[in-house]
C-alpha cells in the first residue's frame, strides 16, 4: 500500500516560496516532502545519487540544492555522512491528527534516526506546535547522548568534522560545474571573474539551465557573426542574467529564418 504524505496548499502562499524559491527550488522541496523515504517525523534518508535519478538531475545539482536549502534558506539540516535530512517545520504541517497511533509512528521513526542531533533540530523548531500529540512527543525526546553522531569521542563536535568534509565535497562539485560551464562557453576570457560570477549565480540557478542556454545561444546570429566577437564575456553573460534571453525554436522555420536575417 502506498504511503501518503500531507502537503498543504498553503505551500504556494508561503512568503519564502513566493519571493525566494526558484522553480527548481519548489520542485526539490516538494521532493523532500514526498519522496519514497520520507517519514511522518520529517527526517529521511536522501542519497544524492538516488535523488538525482528520481529527480532527473545530476548528482552535483542535488548537492548544490541541499547546500542551498540548508545554508541559504535554513529550512533543512543535512548530514552527508548518514545521508539524513531533517525538514525544520515539517511537523507543523504533516501531522493533522493525533493519538497513540501517531505518537507510536513518530517514536518508531525517531528510533531509526542515526544522527540524533537531527532530533534536537526538529524539537527546537516545533516547541510551539499546536498538535498535542506532537508536543507530547517533542517533550519526550531525551537530550542528545554523548555517544551520538554529534561527538567523535574526543570532545570534538561531529558536526564540525563532517561540515568541513561536506564543504570540501561541495567545493569540488562547484569547481567541476564551472569547468563544464567554461568548456561549453565559446568565448574564453576573464576566467577569474567568470568563476566568481558562476559561484554567485548557481546559488539560485541550476547549472544545467546555464548550459542549455549556452547551447541554444551558440546558434544565434549574434554569437555566430564575425567569428563570435559579439559574444558577451562570460562574467558579463552571467551577471546580466543573459541565460534568460529568448532564442527562437529552431523547429519553427519562419521564426528561425526571421531571426537569422536580423
Amino acid at each position: 500500500m502506498a504511503i501518503k504524505r500531507v502537503v498543504s496548499t498553503e505551500f504556494w502562499n508561503d512568503e519564502k516560496v513566493i519571493n525566494e524559491f526558484t522553480p527548481e527550488d519548489k520542485y526539490f522541496f516538494l521532493y523532500l516532502l514526498t519522496n519514497p523515504r520520507s517519514t511522518l517525523l520529517g527526517i529521511s534518508r536522501i542519497v544524492p545519487k538516488q535523488a538525482a535519478f528520481e529527480l532527473g538531475y545530476s548528482v552535483d545539482a542535488v548537492n548544490i540544492l541541499l547546500e542551498r536549502f540548508e545554508h541559504k534558506y535554513g529550512v533543512i539540516r543535512y548530514n552527508p555522512e548518514t545521508c539524513e535530512v531533517a525538514l525544520k517545520n515539517y511537523l507543523r504541517h504533516s501531522v493533522i491528527s493525533g493519538g497513540k497511533p501517531v505518537y507510536d509512528r513518530l517514536e518508531q521513526d525517531a528510533l531509526g534516526v542515526k544522527d540524533k542531533t537531527l532530533l534536537s533540530f526538529i524539537a527546537e523548531a516545533n516547541t510551539d506546535n499546536t498538535n498535542e500529540t506532537v508536543k507530547q512527543f517533542i517533550s519526550s525526546l531525551p537530550p542528545t547522548p554523548p555517544n551520538s553522531l554529534n561527538n567523535n569521542g574526543n570532545g570534538e563536535s561531529y558536526h564540525d568534522s563532517y561540515h568541513d568534509s561536506y564543504h570540501d565535497s561541495y567545493h569540488d562539485s562547484l569547481e567541476a560545474g564551472f569547468d563544464q560551464f567554461w568548456a561549453e562557453y565559446p568565448r574564453k576570457v576573464g576566467k577569474t571573474a567568470a568563476r566568481k560570477a558562476y559561484v554567485k549565480v548557481t546559488r539560485s540557478v541550476m547549472p544545467v539551465t546555464l548550459l542549455e542556454a549556452i547551447r541554444g545561444q551558440k546558434l544565434t546570429p549574434q554569437w555566430l557573426k564575425d567569428s563570435g566577437q559579439f559574444i558577451p564575456h562570460p562574467a558579463t553573460w552571467l551577471n546580466q542574467g543573459r541565460w534568460e534571453d529568448e532564442v527562437p525554436d529552431t523547429t519553427d522555420n519562419k521564426a528561425w529564418e526571421a531571426w537569422k536575417s536580423l
